[in-house]
């Protein structure tokens, strides 16, 4: 077997995760009503599938859409990370968009 690319499995882990936690996402009633739209820079650590240290790194300018932005990561069920990056920690940085009539 040809060896494994470790550049592009960092990479689709890393797609896979944040699809992971956009599928959880959800739009925060008041920026909804209000028509707030925005998009919050969060980051978080992950090891062995589990999410910590999760936190703001850049706001969207509305703290709903912030508290959603954590709490999508924060609530997120994601798949264990490939056998390759077993045991190790990585320092993720999402961009998390909440558009209307996205």
């Amino acid at each position: 077997t040809p060896p494994v690319d470790m550049a592009t499995l960092q990479a689709r882990f890393e797609s896979e995760l944040h699809a992971c936690i956009e599928a959880g996402k959800t739009y925060p009633r008041e920026a909804l009503l209000s028509g707030t739209t925005g998009t919050v820079q969060v980051e978080f650590d992950y090891f062995n599938g589990d999410m910590n240290n999760v936190g703001v790194k850049r706001s969207s300018g509305s703290r709903a859409l912030d508290r959603a932005g954590i709490q999508a990561v924060a609530r997120a069920k994601c798949p264990p990370p490939p056998p390759q990056f077993q045991n190790q920690k990585f320092h993720f940085l999402l961009h998390l968009e909440f558009p209307l009539g996205g």
